[in-house]
């Protein structure tokens, strides 16, 4: 499970992507990993 993600602006005169910040959900490590085996049961593969 992911929990940090970028954030960002497409730059129109330079047609790239710039990066502003990053988003993190406020989970430490062992919170995601309960998190991560709580959800486990109930996520299914998809394709």
């Amino acid at each position: 499970m992911l929990s940090i993600f970028l954030m960002g602006c497409f730059d129109s005169r330079g047609k790239m992507w710039k990066t502003v910040t990053k988003v993190h959900s406020g989970l430490d490590d062992r919170e995601m990993e309960d998190l991560q085996d709580e959800l486990k049961d109930l996520m299914e593969q998809l394709g």
